[in-house]
């Protein structure tokens, strides 16, 4: 007599993918599959030995101050600034103001 369930397998007869799937999906997941396999003491003693090796950030001394560094670009606006404004009078000072006409002459009020 023919198998009822067909051709088809079983779930019992599946061979189990799962934890080899997570193994290697992502290392983090497979390093605490790996990890739940240690006992307690096992994961504290590699925990204590990381902590020593681990990359801690060198102690440096702060930079000396340095006098002018930016100073000199404020200097050298200040300077072209002052350039401009001088440059500005004496043009100013070598032309003749100019005088309107209008000016001078009185206004007269509008008829209605």
């Amino acid at each position: 007599m023919p198998d009822p369930t067909g051709p088809w397998l079983s779930y019992e007869d599946v061979p189990p993918l799962r934890r080899q799937f997570d193994l290697n999906r992502d290392p983090l997941i497979a390093k605490q599959i790996h990890d739940l396999s240690k006992t307690e003491a096992q994961r504290r003693e590699e925990q204590s030995g990381r902590s020593k090796t681990q990359d801690k950030p060198k102690p440096e001394l702060k930079p000396k101050f340095q006098r002018g560094g930016d100073l000199g670009r404020q200097q050298s606006w200040l300077k072209e600034q002052r350039d401009q404004v001088l440059a500005q009078a004496r043009l100013s000072q070598s032309q003749p103001e100019r005088t309107h006409e209008r000016s001078h002459q009185p206004q007269r009020e509008r008829q209605r």
